[in-house]
């Protein structure tokens, strides 16, 4: 077959170069600009809501470890062939299953996660986030009302313990977690560290990893009295015994503890940098000299409309909460200098979104 030849079944056919005048198509017909950033805007929410419709019905679980047709996945949900033969493979096309001849299985990301029996299932993570995007549609509806006083609230015990486990589930499957470690290990000064304070811990899991990459290293865990439960059974399946301590409180108002080598926060310092500073100053007094501080945020850019990650985590979560602040990366380093910090570092992870800021005393 040539190289000016296309093959259509079982005939080469030659491709025709057609030399048409577009150029003197008037914009009525063919405008400078086109669509494609609305088209890819709405594909993935058309993604999103297919892969809702999939979790709704039970799908990934009636696949399981098996192979089954558009027929027998019919047949087991009570639907019509075509309309489910369309979804899966809808579904395959976004890589969440795999299609042989007429059979589909899950691709091993989706058996790792979709899959309830599976120990990385992010199910709850998932309806979260389906639960939010509602929440921001509703919060559309009120952009014009005036921000209610006292709107946040407090939170209950129960819905800081789901919102902790989405973080854990969040952390796990998205690789921030090994991204974030991986990046401190490599910092000389973390393997000379042997105590350390990981601030609002949440799940604890990143204490957890840099334990495990420093076999010297103890770490205190601190977060919300309610919180710790769940930060024990989670941090506790890490095997690391003694070396790690519980303490519950209030960060911004209760002691924190002194003579630490390292702290740690990821994705706790959200409000304006004057809101923040006297928490950085504390912490600052509680870390030894040449003591080092990693934050794990996201940051935007000067000009508040980049990168995108960034943009869009700070407006779906400011539209329902106004005080929630993310900071631009200029911001977040005077910040850190105004609080006595040398900012020595930074690392920006395309793949989780997060900026990882070191800075020592």
């Amino acid at each position: 077959m040539g190289p000016g030849c296309v093959r259509i079944g079982s005939r080469s056919v030659e491709k025709v170069k057609l030399d048409l005048p577009f150029n003197l198509l008037p914009a009525e017909l063919a405008p400078p600009l086109n669509t494609r950033f609305l088209e890819r805007d709405f594909q993935g929410c058309e993604a999103i809501l297919l892969l809702h419709l999939a979790l709704e019905c039970g799908l990934f679980e009636l696949i399981g470890g098996a192979a089954l047709t558009a027929g027998e996945a019919a047949a087991a949900l009570g639907g019509d062939l075509k309309k489910i033969a369309a979804l899966l493979d809808a579904l395959a096309a976004l890589t969440y299953l795999e299609k042989a001849g007429e059979s589909y299985r899950l691709s091993p990301a989706a058996a790792l996660f979709l899959r309830r029996r599976s120990k990385h299932h992010i199910g709850e993570l998932l309806q979260a986030r389906f639960s939010r995007l509602q929440q921001l549609q509703e919060a559309g509806r009120k952009l014009l009302e005036p921000a209610a006083h006292g709107e946040q609230g407090q939170r209950d015990d129960g819905a800081i313990l789901r919102f902790t486990r989405h973080m854990a589930q969040s952390a796990v499957s998205s690789g921030s977690i090994g991204s974030a470690a991986r990046q401190i290990a490599r910092d000389p000064a973390f393997k000379q560290a042997r105590r350390m304070l990981d601030l609002g811990c949440s799940h604890g899991l990143y204490a957890a990893a840099l334990c495990l990459l420093n076999r010297e290293l103890r770490a205190v865990l601190y977060d919300r009295p309610a919180v710790l439960p769940l930060t024990r059974r989670c941090v506790g399946r890490c095997g690391l015994g003694g070396r790690i301590e519980y303490r519950g409180g209030d960060f911004n108002s209760d002691p924190l503890g002194k003579g630490y080598d390292l702290v740690f926060a990821s994705n706790i310092l959200y409000r304006t940098p004057e809101q923040i500073l006297p928490l950085l100053k504390k912490v600052y007094r509680s870390l030894l000299p040449g003591g080092l501080l990693y934050l794990q945020h996201r940051y935007l850019d000067r000009g508040r409309i980049s990168p995108v990650p960034a943009v869009l985590y700070h407006s779906t979560r400011a539209l329902r909460m106004p005080s929630f602040y993310v900071a631009t990366l200029p911001e977040a380093v005077a910040g850190l200098q105004r609080a006595g910090f040398t900012v020595t570092a930074l690392h920006r992870s395309r793949r989780t979104g997060n900026t990882l800021l070191r800075a020592r005393t």
